[in-house]
């Protein structure tokens, strides 16, 4: 085997011990390991800008972000994740809805993790078809059904739309209406990938406060605070701004916001109009306005089999730190396991070296090679500089490939 030279040196580096596997040889040499970190300085994570004590815009911020404010399209053919298309063209609500968030083996968090997005972006879409002149509520002899609305209003306190949610004590409006507040609507988006975050921007906001039965242990995922304006923002991030969130969403290089907006200082029918309610907020025009300052996102990762919890929750430098550790033992103990085997090659080694070694193959390699997968997973949601200059989607078509493939006699880790 040829090894790209020059600068793709750490291709080679990172390469050399999983296709050395593969073919129960190694061609060439491997090259030595390179030291060193490129993590970044520790960035302020803290949440000191929110309010702690209200939930929802002031007026004059609800009406300059409805001046941006556009419907929320209804196309899934258009959303990307990671530059890629998220849904087929011909995908519709409801075929999304009818499939489960399934992986097939102990790597696969990233699969889990994609069809939650999809599940989360399918339901945000069905709440902002919810528009004024499209569904329209009834009025009856009830008052609990009045007045007559037309499409889902912003509405301090709401979090649910199978009935009319009662007046907030600091709102304005006093009318009972079918609608929900902006940590309503997420909560929501959230629940429909199987994740149950608290209602209230003030604990939404916050992991650290989320009951730790948020997500459930299926799902293998967990929650990342990225302070600031993030050098990437991904579909399914959640955007924190001062007593507001909502659910980033992109469309190729165009990114919004989808969030239900509106203010507990407007009059009913003005939060019930059509410039309020689920709609969708052009990200850069956000930003560009300083209206509403963006605090940081929530980005959820995939919870790898071998995780330690760095001191100080869950930022994006313990996700660092932790990834770059886990990176470091995976690759000492996939050395030592190539060692074993390759040692098997030796004219004195025992008949039975390589069957009893091709035995422990699968319970040694494969939970090795599913860890390191997703740790790998990890790293491509994050500017590449976070971890180094280092090929990651290389690697990770190469273990992917070797959790897929057949080894030796047949051995294989089974997942698809």
């Amino acid at each position: 085997m040829r090894w790209p030279e020059g600068k793709n040196m750490r291709i080679r580096s990172a390469l050399c011990p999983l296709v050395a596997i593969s073919l129960f040889a190694v061609s060439g040499g491997c090259p030595p390991q390179e030291s060193g970190s490129n993590q970044p300085a520790p960035s302020e994570v803290s949440l000191t800008g929110l309010d702690t004590g209200s939930e929802g815009l002031s007026a004059d911020v609800a009406e300059a972000m409805a001046a941006i404010a556009e419907p929320i399209p209804q196309d899934l053919g258009q959303i990307t994740y990671m530059g890629q298309p998220l849904f087929a063209a011909d995908e519709t609500v409801a075929k999304v809805r009818a499939r489960a968030a399934t992986a097939a083996c102990a790597g696969a968090g990233s699969v889990r993790l994609r069809e939650v997005i999809r599940q989360m972006c399918a339901e945000a879409i069905e709440l902002g078809r919810y528009t004024p002149g499209e569904i329209r509520y009834p009025a009856g002899d009830d008052p609990n059904l009045e007045p007559a609305q037309y499409g889902l209003a912003y509405t301090r306190g709401g979090k649910q739309i199978q009935s009319r949610t009662p007046p907030d004590p600091e709102s304005v409006c006093r009318e009972r209406l079918f609608g929900l507040d902006c940590s309503g609507y997420t909560k929501l988006v959230f629940a429909a990938g199987g994740i149950n975050v608290p209602h209230g921007t003030w604990k939404q906001n916050r992991p650290e406060e989320w009951d730790e039965t948020a997500i459930p242990a299926d799902l293998s995922l967990r929650p990342v605070w990225i302070p600031g304006v993030p050098n990437q923002f991904l579909t399914g991030d959640l955007a924190v701004f001062d007593q507001h969130n909502g659910l980033v969403v992109e469309y190729g290089l165009a990114v919004f916001v989808w969030n239900c907006s509106g203010s507990k200082n407007f009059p009913c029918e003005k939060n019930r109009g059509p410039d309020y309610g689920p709609n969708a907020w052009p990200m850069f025009q956000i930003l560009d306005g300083k209206k509403l300052p963006l605090l940081g996102v929530i980005r959820m990762v995939p919870t790898c089999a071998a995780d330690r919890m760095v001191g100080g929750g869950d930022t994006v430098e313990n996700l660092i730190a932790e990834s770059q550790a886990l990176d470091a033992r995976w690759r000492s103990e996939w050395e030592d396991l190539l060692a074993d085997l390759l040692a098997c090659r030796d004219e004195s080694a025992p008949a039975t070296c390589r069957q009893d070694r091709l035995r422990l193959f699968k319970s040694t390699a494969c939970p090795l090679l599913a860890e390191q997968f997703c740790v790998l997973q990890r790293k491509v949601l994050f500017p590449p500089t976070a971890f180094g200059e280092q090929d990651v989607a290389n690697e990770l078509k190469v273990i992917e490939d070797l959790l897929t493939a057949q080894f030796f006699d047949g051995t294989s880790c089974g997942c698809q």
